[in-house]
């Protein structure tokens, strides 16, 4: 029993001298008191030796080179250390998956089944493990031996892919021997299914540019400078985040099901969590590049419904910070994770004020990206129509909000969000292109008229160059819906912006008229269609109906100038039930005489009786001037005429109100979407 007890002693002294001495034991030569020998069966060779290499430690089972599969395997471990411990493994095998863990000395696999071994992992049990790694290589079917060696439980090979194992190398070493610890990765891409090599220490996996998904991920170390492993979990679409994590080499994710990863949290486990941190950032759809996350930190977008499309993942020494710009790769932001709500301009990078600015903003070209942001004067702009705007003010109490008009008299957004912290701050992505904007700023509380500053902004357009300032302070504008504003661009004119240039001042002071270099080419803050000089006009060119319908209804002009229609109309008609001329009509009537007195046809009298009488449905694409536009949510029908489109490209309408017949202009494409909405051809 003495002798025993010295024994051990006396290896344990050893094996501190081999890790902590000053000839560190390298992983190219065998490790004292430890050999390996084995038995592989292979397809169509059935059992074979394995090769014990004495001068690196390490056993070969299995061919290369041949196509043949590994279908059982058996690890022999000859311990004479005098550490108690031995070798476990488990495989991954087709058709069954992983079997249970096998120790050194049992057969792990099948025979006589023709199945292929797809993954392995080993790992030491007793106290072996605290002294000694195990280290294990495969040759994969396609992949070769891209994967390398892993360590201690990790998966080697893969699983879900029908891949076979070919070969198997293992050798054990001492722990901590080595210099360097490493992280390998790699991601299953949409159309590309799993990459074939694994990328390593802050290498690109996957792809920017291509809009392709990751739908899975594997993650494990390399070296044995250190014990321990590597551990995450992924957010995945129609499923959120996994509840169980994967470690070391097992897939996150999902394969087959077409479902896009949209976040990502990676942390390190054991003795290696305490020599470094894992850093990670992620490239995102309509983002880019995040910032990098850490330690578990979430990576990504979280209810946005945004793909994952690209990783980074680099080991750093405990407390030496972000890896910052590394294989080429900036990040748009410092976030590392943008969630709803976040105030993030996608390819900008964080929307905020930028220090020691009052006012920024930004722009954003329409079926392109956001500008850069610019603040107290600058110029912003881009080259084209531009769908979005933000912008962001700086001041004690200050709130601010912007709006936009856009073709066809709309005022909406399909996204407008306030953000309101340190800053006040609004973004705006519009349905269309944006041809007008409006802005307010006021205090959070209390009453606008007591704020002391307000915003001066004016934009560029296509046509008419650099407009005039406009002004969000009361003193300068009317009051509507409680909001005080000017607006600025033009409005029905077939002209949209391209430039913004924004200031906050004191209430009472103006900018300087060249600010940045910059002079208006007009007057005016705002063009809209109506104003005079720019009155609608009906385009009679190759269009004889056009030309009859203004030979008919004398013009008598309005505007609305809240974005309302531009109508030509004519009062000189009475109203008489059951009338069909000029001396007196009803609704139906004034169909009836239309159509005779130009189209030279007889239709009966009756919304419903003309419609349903006369013609054939047809598509937009297919509409001429004179083509009925029929409407059913009325309790008896309605009937308009296309007539033709003005000088602005407006789709001219004519609406038989019998009191006062009506030029005026539609979206014809967007009615004809509604239901109960059709066109006919009488």
């Amino acid at each position: 029993m003495r002798f025993k007890t010295f024994a051990r002693t006396v290896s344990l002294l050893l094996i501190i001298c081999m890790v902590f001495g000053s000839t560190a034991v390298t992983s190219n030569a065998a490790t004292p008191g430890i050999s390996l020998s084995g038995t592989c069966h292979v397809q169509d060779y059935g059992d074979t030796q394995g090769r014990w290499d004495a001068s690196t430690g390490t056993l070969t089972l299995g061919t290369r080179g041949q196509s043949k599969r590994v279908e059982a395997i058996t690890i022999n471990l000859n311990n004479s250390t005098g550490i108690s411990g031995s070798l476990r493994y488990r495989v991954h095998v087709q058709n069954i998956g992983w079997q249970g863990f096998k120790t050194a000395g049992t057969e792990a696999g099948t025979r006589g089944q023709s199945l292929r071994l797809e993954g392995i992992e080993m790992e030491l049990t007793g106290d072996l493990a605290s002294y000694y790694t195990v280290e294990y290589a495969v040759h994969i079917q396609d992949y070769g031996d891209a994967q390398g060696f892993v360590t201690d439980g990790t998966l080697a090979g893969t699983t879900g892919e029908s891949k076979r194992l070919e070969e198997v190398r293992i050798r054990i070493v001492p722990a901590n021997q080595g210099n360097s610890t490493s992280v390998n990765y790699r991601v299953h891409r949409q159309d590309y299914g799993w990459e074939s090599a694994w990328a390593r220490d802050g290498a690109c996996s996957g792809t920017t540019g291509q809009s392709k998904r990751l739908e899975g991920i594997e993650i494990h170390l390399t070296g044995n400078q250190y014990k321990g492993g590597i551990t995450y979990h992924t957010h995945v679409q129609n499923i959120g985040w996994e509840s169980t994590w994967s470690k070391d080499g097992e897939m996150s994710g999902t394969q087959g099901m077409s479902y896009r990863l949209e976040g990502i949290e990676i942390k390190l486990t054991g003795e290696v969590a305490n020599h470094y941190d894992v850093y990670y950032r992620v490239h995102a759809q309509d983002f880019g590049w995040l910032g990098w996350a850490k330690n578990g930190e979430m990576s990504g977008t979280s209810g946005l419904s945004k793909r994952l499309e690209a990783i980074q993942i680099v080991l750093v020494a405990k407390g030496a910070g972000s890896p910052g710009n590394i294989k080429g790769v900036t990040s748009v932001t410092d976030l590392a994770a943008v969630t709803e709500g976040t105030p993030v301009l996608p390819g900008a990078g964080l929307f905020k004020v930028q220090d020691g600015a009052t006012i920024s903003y930004a722009i954003k070209k329409a079926n392109g990206g956001w500008s850069e942001i610019k603040s107290d004067g600058q110029v912003c702009e881009v080259s084209g129509p531009i769908n979005g705007i933000a912008v962001g003010v700086h001041l004690t109490n200050a709130s601010v909000s912007i709006g936009c008009g856009m073709p066809n008299f709309k005022d909406g957004v399909s996204d407008s969000t306030n953000y309101d912290s340190s800053d006040s701050l609004k973004i705006v992505t519009a349905g269309n292109n944006i041809e007008n904007i409006h802005m307010y700023l006021g205090p959070k509380t209390g009453r606008s008229t007591d704020f002391g500053y307000c915003v001066y902004y004016r934009v560029k357009t296509g046509n008419y160059g650099w407009l005039n300032w406009a002004c969000s302070d009361d003193s300068y504008v009317q009051v509507y819906k409680s909001e005080a504003y000017q607006w600025s661009g033009t409005n029905e004119l077939g002209d949209t912006i391209s430039a913004v240039q924004m200031i906050v001042l004191p209430k009472g002071q103006t900018p300087a008229a060249n600010l940045g270099g910059i002079t208006s080419a007009r007057s005016e803050t705002y063009l809209s269609m109506g104003m005079p000089g720019f009155e609608s006009r009906l385009v009679t060119a190759g269009n004889p109906f056009a030309q009859w319908c203004l030979d008919q209804f004398p013009e008598n002009t309005s505007y609305d100038g809240w974005g309302g229609p531009y109508y030509r109309v004519s009062y000189s008609w009475p109203y008489v039930y059951g009338g069909t001329s000029r001396n007196g009509c009803d609704c139906s009537g004034f169909v009836v005489y239309v159509m005779r007195e130009y189209f030279h046809k007889n239709v009966f009298h009756g919304m419903h009786t003309l419609a349903f009488s006369r013609g054939r449905n047809i598509s937009y694409s297919e509409m001429q001037p004179g083509d009925w536009l029929c409407d059913w949510s009325y309790q008896h029908g309605w009937v308009y005429f296309y007539v033709g489109r003005d000088q602005y490209g407006h789709e001219i309408v004519l609406n038989g109100n019998a009191v006062c017949p009506v030029l005026e202009y539609w979206d014809i494409q967007e009615w004809a979407s509604q239901p109960q909405h059709d066109i006919r051809r009488p």
